[in-house]
């Protein structure tokens, strides 16, 4: 078909559209095509099922061409002007839409073509179940993919999957593999591997799970690396998991990350790392957990700005047939510095427990100090806090002090906090004490209480001073 629209002008149209059929005992056969085709622009796809003696499978593809150097062509807009609101837009001249868009620097070439194949197989066999196979590939002018998977169990049961694509552009370009076996031989094995590789991240996992049917047993380890290669940050990440119930079950888990960061907008520039690890066991007549996170960073800012950071921290619970015990420990630091700009922050922290049923026994100590000086803020601060618990069907003991000072240019502010208890079926005594101070009020407070059933004696005392007298009372 042809078709003439002006002496300057003409279009070809092409339009192809075919099917073919073939049934009988050993072969069925169906296929469908078309094309369309329009001066230089075509798409075409083709598409066939087929079931013989050897295999089922499915086909497609799809085809298209297309040519953009009319873009390339340079084009004009004369002024125009806009009806009631009095504007005239500026005329345009020889512009280029295939330079100016950016299409230049994407797609290379105005020759742009498209091709896409996929099909999914099935061979069969004559002893264990067959094997799947699926493929497909795109392929342009930008990036050529190609995809494959198998499920295959003629000994074993294997799955794998693939893929690969290629690029002019770095970050385009990638390579996947992954293969699965399970092994029902002498128990049960499942084994898995993946790969990535990238301009951009790398990754890699290994596992192995095992079942010994025989003895009531298992085992798994994995492994897992991954790597990030970013223009402001670049990270690697290692991961170990082990697990077994041989002798009783256990599993450890270790995670190590390490980083550098360079980011230009704000001049940031650093590194840093950070660990964690688990440890769990568990038998007949205990439970056990340890658990550890480390990490520091360390860097600068706006070229002289420091940035630093670590942490610390362990716990551990340990559970049997004679109680619980707990500790937790954990320090920490944080600094912030530019020109008059400073933040300071550390904290230490201790907590233990221990409980059976007929004592329950804890403490607890934490420390922390401040610096801040953020424009007219300045500031430095000290808090502290320690308490200890001993409880017993018959007893209840509790010293707890809690100290925090906060001086500033603002003011000075404080808290203090003290209580004693000590109750037996003998004698019962408390001791409170309270002390708050801050800029514009400050007051005191003390409560003791003893005695031995029925008779009990207790004083109090309380004053409070501020600026508004009318606030003030002994």
């Amino acid at each position: 078909a042809k078709v003439s629209l002006a002496d300057t002008l003409s279009a070809k149209l092409d339009l192809q559209n075919d099917y073919s059929v073939n049934l009988n005992q050993d072969l069925q056969h169906i296929n469908t095509m078309a094309l369309v085709k329009l001066n230089q622009y075509k798409i075409s796809y083709n598409f066939t099922a087929e079931n013989n003696q050897a295999e089922t499978g499915i086909y497609a593809a799809v085809d298209s061409e297309a040519n953009l150097e009319f873009l390339t062509v340079p084009i004009s807009i004369p002024e125009l002007a806009v009806p009631i609101i009095d504007f005239k837009t500026p005329a345009i001249n020889d512009i280029n839409l295939y330079e100016h868009t950016g299409l230049k620097h994407l797609l290379t070439s105005t020759e742009q073509t498209v091709d896409v194949d996929a099909k999914i197989v099935y061979k069969k066999s004559s002893f264990a179940v067959g094997s799947l196979v699926s493929e497909a590939s795109f392929k342009s002018s930008i990036v050529n993919l190609n995809v494959n998977a198998e499920v295959s169990a003629e000994d074993d049961l294997v799955i794998r999957i693939g893929a690969v694509s290629a690029s002019v552009f770095d970050g385009l370009k990638a390579k996947i593999d992954g293969t699965s076996s399970l092994t029902t031989k002498r128990g049960v094995k499942l084994a898995t591997a993946f790969s990535l590789e990238n301009a951009h991240v790398e990754a890699t996992h290994d596992s192995t799970l095992n079942l010994n049917t025989e003895e009531l047993e298992a085992s798994l380890s994995a492994a897992t690396v991954a790597k990030v290669n970013l223009a402001i940050l670049t990270a690697e990440a290692n991961h170990q998991l082990t697990a077994d119930t041989k002798e009783h079950p256990k599993a450890a888990s270790t995670l190590n990350i390490k980083y550098t960061l360079d980011i230009p907008v704000i001049k940031a520039v650093g590194s840093g790392d950070a660990e964690n690890s688990l440890k769990l066991e568990a038998g007949l007549y205990f439970i056990s957990l340890e658990s550890s996170t480390k990490g520091h960073i360390d860097g600068t800012i706006l070229d002289t700005g420091l940035v630093k950071g670590a942490l610390d921290n362990t716990a551990n619970i340990y559970l049997n047939e004679n109680g619980l015990r707990s500790t937790l420990k954990s320090n920490g630091n944080a600094h912030i510095s530019h020109g008059d700009l400073k933040v300071d922050f550390d904290l230490d922290e201790d907590i233990a427990l221990e409980g059976s049923l007929s004592r329950f026994y804890s403490t607890v100590k934490i420390a922390s100090n401040n610096e801040i000086n953020v424009a007219a803020l300045n500031t430095k601060g000290k808090h502290s806090f320690k308490a200890t618990y001993d409880i017993t069907p018959t007893s209840l003991a509790v010293d707890m002090e809690a100290d925090l000072a906060q001086p500033s240019g603002l003011g000075d502010l404080s808290y203090f906090e003290k209580l004693t208890l000590d109750i037996t079926n003998e004698k019962q005594k408390e001791d409170y004490t309270l002390k708050i101070v801050s800029p514009v009020y400050t007051t005191t407070a003390a409560v003791e209480t003893e005695g031995v059933f029925p008779t009990y004696q207790g004083t109090f005392k309380a004053t409070a001073k501020s600026p508004a007298v009318f606030l003030e009372y002994d």
